[in-house]
């Protein structure tokens, strides 16, 4: 019950912040429900659609890894239910702002992202039951970190974190845009530096992807075949995606991603063989956590340029930045949803490894308070970087991400194989 009204209120604080409530007479009011209920569709009101989504997915993942055993399908149409309802509310609350417009299809996109992420989670808690007791080599299926990361990859492509370009004279729809972004198809302007950052960004999926492949029973070459020609594919089509947002299509980008997800796929089938006979036990968690750490840390710090003083350091606290999902009500684009997203996958799997192996067993949070701490000090470390700041909304984000994936495999059935430590 903690864990759905503690989401509730961030549901409240992302859509009621700043609403700017007045008083209105009866024929405003009435006016303002027919708008609402008749919208014009604009290229706004995909970008609130998709916020919409993620935000109401957590209310629908949350819902349903804390139901009852045997009842995860009534737990789905609950969860509908309930963020049909609030949805409802907010809109209702909205039609007095001076400042936001309710809308009918707020409440539709609402209702659909509560479904998708209850649906969502309780398929991946029957697919990680499914795998309990299968072959694993840090003892929970690889698949996990395959699905999460490779989903924050694949949204870096789309969206990018860092290069948030749009053509010139780009608009309309989707395939308008896609036509002008095919009409200049370029290398694209990005330098070395962010040509081999986003390999490095890639590189971890394909190593993932070649592990979740040989769990399931292929051989490390045909794993390697499968998530190289799979990951070149996909890196061309998401860059074909990101056309239809109005970014150039960039084919030095396509090239870094693919080589990302084949030198990844590489090193997996290379040294997988050789680190699973060297390393047994708590020691592979250990390695895997070593060496997924620097991975947050080359997300959270990029660009890597240094702050050049201290005004800038103490400009960088603000209190749309410490106060906790302030930032998340004032942003209002694609990037931004897409980033919520990213932050939430990548600490994903933290939590599920944390659920088999702790850094230690004893304590109220000894599972994952470790993981929190780790979220805490890389967020403190980018007001060290240019561009950057602490936003108590990023560690609520990435916390939330790691509490989730923690709960979802004590559901499944997995428990500690022991201290990681």
């Amino acid at each position: 019950m903690g864990v759905r009204i503690g989401y509730l209120l961030v549901i409240a604080i992302a859509t009621l912040s700043n609403l700017g409530v007045e008083p209105i007479g009866s024929d405003e009011l009435r006016r303002r429900v027919a708008d609402a209920m008749s919208p014009n569709v604009a290229a706004r009101d995909v970008v609130d659609g998709l916020r919409n989504l993620l935000l109401f997915a957590g209310w629908g993942l949350a819902w349903c890894i804390t139901a009852r055993d045997g009842r995860f399908r009534h737990a789905i149409v609950i969860a509908t239910i309930t963020g049909l309802f609030i949805s409802a509310a907010v809109e209702s609350a909205q039609l007095f702002s001076s400042l936001r417009q309710a809308s009918v299809l707020d409440v539709l996109t609402n209702t659909g992202g509560a479904f998708m992420g209850g649906a969502g989670a309780v398929a991946m808690l029957h697919g990680a039951r499914a795998a309990h007791g299968s072959r694993s080599f840090v003892g929970l299926p690889m698949l996990v970190f395959a699905a999460a990361y490779g989903g924050a990859a694949m949204l870096e492509i789309v969206l990018p974190g860092v290069r948030q370009e749009l053509l010139a004279g780009a608009s309309g729809g989707a395939v308008a845009r896609l036509r002008l972004a095919v009409s200049q198809v370029g290398w694209g302007s990005s330098g070395v530096a962010e040509f081999l950052l986003q390999v490095l960004l890639m590189i971890p999926a394909g190593v993932f992807a070649v592990a979740a492949l040989a769990e399931s029973g292929r051989s490390y070459l045909r794993a390697l075949w499968l998530t190289a020609c799979g990951g070149a594919l996909l890196a061309a089509l998401l860059e074909l995606a990101r056309g239809t947002t109005g970014q150039p299509i960039e084919t030095g980008m396509i090239v870094a991603h693919a080589a990302g997800f084949v030198g990844g796929g590489w090193l997996a089938a290379h040294w997988l063989p050789t680190l699973t006979q060297r390393y047994r036990g708590r020691a592979r968690p250990r390695m895997l956590v070593a060496a997924y750490i620097p991975v947050l840390l080359l997300w959270a710090w990029r660009p890597f340029v240094p702050i050049s003083s201290m005004a800038e350091l103490i400009a960088s606290f603000t209190p749309g930045h410490l106060m906790p999902l302030a930032a998340l009500a004032m942003k209002m684009d694609l990037f931004s949803a897409a980033d919520v997203a990213i932050s939430f996958l990548l600490y994903f799997p933290v939590g599920a490894l944390s659920a088999v192996w702790p850094l230690r067993l004893h304590g109220r949070l000894a599972g994952v308070l470790p993981g929190i701490w780790i979220a805490l000090a890389i967020e403190a470390g980018q007001i060290f970087v240019a561009g950057r700041f602490f936003d108590a909304t990023d560690v609520i984000i990435g916390v939330s991400g790691l509490l989730a994936g923690w709960a979802l495999m004590r559901r499944a059935g997995f428990r500690p194989y022991g201290e990681m430590l």
